[in-house]
């Protein structure tokens, strides 16, 4: 960010130094006049002190203005429209590159008494000279749009750094591509950057304002092709682009299938898609092609294609890592975040109620904590139904409308935009059934059950498959895994796992599914194993650090966490980082307190002090 304006403010008077009753029997070097705190003393070997004293430059242009003010000994006057400015050339010279120019190097200026500036007008050129005058000045959004460029002209670099800071502040969704190409107009690149990162971070607003509907198709390719570009979900650039299309659709419609190409229409969701070609209006009068595609990327959708080749944005928006809940001798309650960037642990809102056991993820940026069990400290021990909603922008929790039935060590993930909600125990009872729910319709509605009842699973979407690993059955630990097909609503088989595994770390990244740590019936696990969902294999790779179940496994800027869990003999507090291209896991920081059973996932970073 560009800083301030250089202004001298803070000066010290020099005040003189009380002299001794018998001053003139002193010896040694005289007494002299002493600032309170002068900004810099030297006391060289001969004895005398020298010092610098900003205060008397403020002093001196302080009465250079009283000169100007009343006309005396100015040496030329600057003409703007009708007004008239008495100045002294000595003063504009050494504040101005553009003055200097004009009185050291011959223009024709030089010998003039008048110079009429016929770019500034006159309220302009006022708040200029004062400037010169004071270092000091107030911006406006009134005076801005003459502000910059007058400045400019002049060369006046603080007064453009002023300009550059006040509309850095003053970005909002409504103005910041007005901001972005008044700052490209003016060759301010710092400007321009600033107000293009807001555009992508706060897209999701930007696209419903008026100056978004009358930018350039090049500028909507170079803000949509953008990796950084932050949106709840990929519908929205979609419809961002219809929208623009839409406002003028005569000219604008042959621009769309070029559009397209910059829009990720493997990450939207298939049923979206089916519902444009249906029924939007604005499809039926665009060129074929355009539809053709469409068509082409809804039937890779379904068949699982689109996905594998389109990897989805990064958002300029910080993510961090979300710890809700879980266990620590009691179920608690805390909610806090950690940033992988700066390693470091920050509280948020709590929860409504302690849970343990319970299950995080995160939709359209809104972090969502499922089921679980509250096992208060009077030992009365609940299984819950309950799902709780966290706003990273409100710093809020609010209820959704419950699951179907009580879920203790469930798992959940979300498919298109919905959130699946799979095995868990009951009353004591480990259960094969699933639920999902729909954000849009706030309804949770039962799909096909697993083929295994699973307690403490791992549940992961690669490719638009669910998968689902391990787990206790109630019976025994589980190597086994199934995927689910959302077109079909059925459940497959998969190739076992090595190890049988209960409350282990399951996450994916890319196309490979790990598996980390859990209980195999007699110990806390470190191994680690990895699927490869296009070659169907499993295979195992550098185990981690430390033994332990319960844990949460997420990965996020291409790296696995490792958080929490239970060691066997005490709650693991360390977090380990795992590095796919080096095959080596590294401790990086620790939880503020080790616990077991907390939902974890990744989510934007909130809005709180």
């Amino acid at each position: 960010m560009s800083s301030k304006p250089t202004m001298y403010t803070g000066m010290e008077e020099l005040d003189k130094r009380q002299l001794p009753s018998q001053a003139g029997k002193r010896k040694g070097p005289p007494i002299c006049y002493r600032p309170k705190q002068p900004a810099r003393e030297t006391i060289p070997s001969d004895g005398t002190m020298k010092f610098t004293v900003m205060r008397q430059v403020k002093d001196s242009f302080e009465k250079l203005n009283l000169l100007r003010q009343n006309g005396q000994l100015c040496d030329v006057t600057l003409v703007s429209g009708r007004e008239r400015f008495a100045c002294h050339r000595v003063v504009l010279a050494s504040a101005s590159p553009y003055f200097n120019a004009m009185y050291t190097t011959g223009m024709l200026e030089c010998g003039r008494s008048e110079v009429e500036l016929k770019q500034i007008s006159p309220d302009i050129l006022a708040i200029i000279l004062d400037f010169i005058y004071t270092a000091e000045i107030k911006v406006t959004e009134e005076t801005i749009c003459q502000l910059m460029p007058a400045a400019m002209m002049l060369q006046m670099p603080h007064i453009t750094e002023a300009c550059t800071t006040f509309l850095e502040h003053q970005l909002d969704p409504t103005n910041c591509i007005g901001i972005k190409s008044f700052a490209h107009n003016f060759n301010c690149e710092a400007l321009e950057l600033r107000a293009k990162r807001f555009v992508l971070k706060r897209f999701s607003d930007v696209r419903q304002g008026v100056e978004f509907l009358k930018i350039t198709c090049q500028e909507l390719m170079d803000i949509i092709s953008s990796k950084e570009m932050t949106v709840k979900c990929e519908s929205e650039v979609y419809t961002a682009v219809l929208d623009w299309v839409s406002h003028d659709l005569d000219k604008r419609s042959p621009y769309l299938l070029q559009l397209l190409e910059h829009v990720r229409l493997g990450s939207i969701p298939p049923e979206f898609l089916k519902s444009q070609l249906k029924t939007c209006k604005t499809l039926q009068r665009v060129p074929d092609k355009c539809i053709e595609k469409l068509n082409k990327s809804f039937e890779e959708l379904e068949m699982h294609i689109s996905t594998a080749v389109e990897p989805p944005r990064v958002p300029c928006e910080k993510q961090v890592i979300y710890c809700i809940g879980g266990y620590l001798r009691v179920s608690v309650k805390n909610s806090e975040y950690f940033n992988p960037q700066e390693g470091t642990w920050k509280r948020v809102a709590d929860m409504p109620h302690a849970r343990s056991g319970l299950a995080a993820c995160t939709i359209q940026g809104l972090v969502y904590a499922v089921g679980g069990r509250n096992n208060s400290s009077e030992n009365v021990s609940e299984d819950q139904s309950v799902v709780d909603c966290y706003n990273p922008r409100t710093n809020e929790w609010s209820h959704l409308p419950s699951m179907g039935c009580a879920r203790n060590r469930v798992t959940v993930a979300v498919l298109d935009n919905k959130l699946y909600a799979a095995g868990g125990s009951s009353a004591g009872e480990a259960l094969p059934t699933v639920e999902c729910y729909n954000p849009s319709t706030r309804l949770w509605k039962s799909v096909s059950s697993m083929s295994q009842k699973r307690i403490a699973a791992g549940l992961v979407v690669v490719n638009r498959f669910l998968y689902i690993v391990g787990g206790d059955s109630g019976t025994e630990r589980l190597n086994t895994m199934e995927k689910y097909f959302p077109e079909e609503d059925r459940w497959m088989d998969c190739p076992s796992m090595s190890a049988r595994r209960s409350g282990a770390g399951v996450c994916s990244l890319g196309f490979h599914i790990y598996v980390a740590g859990g209980f195999d019936s007699t110990n806390q696990l470190n191994s680690v194993e990895r699927f490869d969902t296009l070659s169907e294999t499993w295979e195992t790779v550098t185990p981690m650090r430390y033994n332990r179940s319960a844990l949460s496994l997420i990965a996020t800027n291409g790296k696995l966490y490792a958080l929490g869990g239970y060691g066997g003999a005490r709650f693991v507090e360390v977090i380990e980082s795992y590095d796919p291209a080096t095959n080596t896991w590294t401790d990086i920081s620790r939880m503020q307190t080790g616990r077991s059973g907390q939902g974890v996932t990744i989510g934007p970073l909130p809005d709180v002090t």
